[in-house]
């Protein structure tokens, strides 16, 4: 799968500052709940726990055939921050646009085994095939998985890194990819997103305070504190097993609009059937 690193510029992959970390934090059942007057809003991490910028694609391009969207459409998006990038002008930068300014795609998380959410605006009518692709540093894949989605609307979908797969090494930056495969055997013209995640320690202050809290002030503490991954995941299975629940819905609202991800707010959360 090393193919696909041509797709991002990996000059700008560097490595990450760790912080200290005391254990993993499981995602919490819905028997903890309480209602919590809050609107969580994500807070980026400090620069030097981000380290240098690593270049991606939140939003993946227009596309043609069956993949294709109206200008009005939101494309196939990742539900994960981004940040515009603009470096110092060198020899190197002023004649590329691309390596002058940028977008940085990466997000944080605690678990060995994180979950990745995007938002995919096909039906099983127009696609039927989604493939998604972890990689090291070093370009060498650690997971592969061809998706199929039966749904009749588009929709926001999770998917999560099997039991059977070997934890995700701590201080580490891995590069995923999530694609659409629009016509049968080939990539070509198929909409994809790709980024970065890492996984960090978590500190021992905010540890305490997880230990105390309910699930939705969990995910308030994670994106407060700039995990993304883990807010996200804790917040968007809440609202998924009860989409009913205004407290979840409107904070659901508030941490997608945090992020500027206002086009997708009230898309349904669906789910990935594997084909393998």
């Amino acid at each position: 799968m090393k193919r696909l690193n041509t797709l991002f510029n990996s000059t700008f992959a560097g490595s990450l500052l760790g912080v200290a970390w005391l254990g993993l934090v499981p995602l919490p059942s819905l028997a903890q709940l309480t209602q919590i007057n809050t609107n969580i809003e994500f807070t980026p991490p400090p620069v030097e726990d981000r380290g240098r910028p690593h270049s991606g694609r939140r939003q993946g391009a227009a596309s043609r055939g069956s993949c294709q969207l109206s200008e009005q459409q939101t494309g196939l998006t990742a539900l994960v921050p981004n940040t515009q990038v603009q470096l110092e002008e060198t020899a190197e930068t002023a004649d590329n646009a691309y390596l002058s300014n940028y977008e940085s795609v990466l997000s944080l998380t605690t678990e060995a085994l994180p979950a990745f959410w995007f938002y995919v605006p096909y039906t099983s009518e127009n696609i039927k095939e989604f493939e998604f692709v972890l990689q090291d540093e070093s370009g060498n894949e650690v997971y592969q998985k061809t998706f199929i989605s039966h749904h009749e609307t588009p929709g926001i979908v999770q998917i999560t890194l099997p039991e059977t797969l070997s934890p995700l090494r701590l201080d580490t930056t891995y590069q995923w990819f999530f694609l659409t495969h629009c016509e049968s055997g080939t990539t070509a013209l198929s909409p994809e997103v790709g980024g970065w995640i890492r996984r960090v320690e978590l500190a021992s202050n905010l540890q305490t305070q997880l230990d105390n809290a309910t699930a939705l002030e969990m995910a308030s503490i994670y994106a407060s504190n700039g995990i993304w991954q883990n807010a996200i995941t804790v917040l968007g299975e809440l609202y998924r097993e009860s989409p009913e629940n205004t407290t979840f819905r409107d904070n659901w609202s508030s941490l997608l609009t945090s992020v500027d991800l206002e086009t997708i707010l009230e898309q349904p959360l669906l789910e990935l059937l594997s084909i393998d």
